[in-house]
């Protein structure tokens, strides 16, 4: 009986130590896995659901359409009125300064009158640093700017950043010119404030994001430098503009 006693008391004793080390093993592997899983979430994490997308996909929305042929192009305003389109350039600021008057005698500016001065359809050219006129094909370009130039995607702006500004100091304007040597419409634009503004408020450039962008290189390969790749306007003081001859 006592051997018998004995041989139980040890089946007993190895029995519980075998199901301890299943436990301990158990819970050493559901530890092991917990901390895996754990530290697996935390590498991926979502991002932001609004990042800024690679390549500003928001800013880069400008696509050209074909919804006006060239000559239908020609044909909307103000290419059915112009017979001249010029690119200018001029110092930042209001009308040219009027001569100045002393004891009742007439001094000369000493410096370029500033502003693009248009009266009665008439351009003031000694206030201009350069003058380039558009050729058929620049025209063209421009008015698929204005026409034929539209938003690819829309994209929800309030998710973004948009910088604004309140200055408004153009440098740069397109004059449109009729047959009678007048110019009865133009588009100023201030590409540090990023800002446009027309004569007749019927010229509009922002019909997407890189408008500007666009707009700034055609005048650039036209030939206008003051405004469009500088602003350092002591380079441009000793120029002298002609207006074009018919």
């Amino acid at each position: 009986m006592r051997f018998n006693k004995t041989i139980l008391t040890l089946l007993l004793i190895f029995t519980c130590s075998k199901v301890f080390s299943i436990g301990e093993n158990i819970t050493s592997d559901t530890t092991k896995h917990t901390l895996k899983v754990h530290h697996k979430k935390h590498l991926n994490w979502p991002h932001p659901k609004y990042a800024l997308p690679d390549s500003m996909k928001y800013y880069d929305d400008c696509v050209l359409t074909e919804k006006y042929s060239e000559v239908q192009l020609l044909q909307q305003y103000p290419f059915n009125k112009a017979t001249k389109i010029l690119a200018v350039s001029y110092q930042n600021g209001g009308e040219p300064n009027p001569d100045f008057r002393l004891y009742g005698k007439v001094l000369k500016p000493t410096y370029k009158p500033y502003g693009l001065y248009v009266k009665n359809g008439k351009l003031n050219p000694k206030s201009l640093f350069e003058l380039k006129q558009f050729s058929k094909a620049q025209t063209v370009q421009l008015g698929n700017l204005l026409y034929n130039t539209t938003v690819k995607a829309h994209y929800d702006t309030s998710k973004y950043a948009e910088p604004g500004s309140g200055c408004f100091f153009p440098r740069n304007a397109i004059l449109f010119i009729d047959k009678n040597e007048k110019v009865f419409d133009y588009i100023e634009i201030c590409y540090q404030c990023g800002g446009t503004d027309s004569k007749s408020h019927k010229l509009f450039l922002f019909r997407c994001n890189q408008a500007l962008d666009i707009s700034k290189k055609l005048l650039t390969d036209i030939g206008i430098k003051f405004g469009t790749t500088t602003t350092n306007d002591a380079l441009f003081q000793h120029l002298t503009v002609k207006y074009p001859s018919k």
